[in-house]
């Protein structure tokens, strides 16, 4: 039996050689690659589905978007990532449709999103260019709330508050 034993001074000089060829690596890449890093901040008419819900009493509400964006562009390659802290939902009046139990209910659901996209640069003009980009995106619900008032006849008028609970 061959046993190979690595003391500290060996795996100190292996650490020391991986971060010279990743450093040269980064040197190569930011060479040829155009490097581009911003903050996307945005409103959404936010507009969220939910089963059981008619149509016709439903409608949209005022939302934001923020987070990080970045791209790298290597020739005519492109590589772009974010991630978002976006809010989905809706608002819910049934005061038109029901007549003994009325409900007046915002949604919002709060969720981090992430995309990573590959795709290319066509240039058209001199400053004109058009891009075509795919790639996965995942989101994951972080937070929300039901929050509104309702009335019947029985009980008179009631306070809606309460915490979305996500489910895989």
């Amino acid at each position: 039996q061959h046993k190979v034993i690595f003391n500290s001074l060996t795996l100190n000089c292996f650490m020391k050689i991986i971060i010279f060829f990743s450093f040269l690596l980064i040197l190569n890449v930011s060479a040829v690659a155009q490097i581009k890093l911003g903050i996307k901040a945005g409103y959404n008419n936010a507009w969220a589905d939910y089963p059981g819900q008619p149509d016709l009493i439903k409608q949209s509400i005022a939302a934001f978007q923020f987070g990080v964006v970045g791209e790298i562009a290597i020739r005519k390659l492109l590589l772009k990532s974010n991630i978002l802290f976006n809010q989905k939902g809706n608002y819910w009046d049934d005061s038109k449709v029901i007549i003994d139990d009325n409900r007046w209910i915002t949604y919002r659901l709060n969720y981090i999103e992430a995309n990573m996209l590959a795709g290319y640069k066509f240039k058209m003009k001199r400053n004109f260019g058009l891009s075509i980009a795919a790639g996965p995106y995942a989101g994951i619900g972080v937070s929300g709330t039901e929050k509104g008032e309702g009335a019947n006849l029985f009980t008179g008028v009631y306070n809606i508050d309460r915490k979305a609970k996500f489910t895989n």
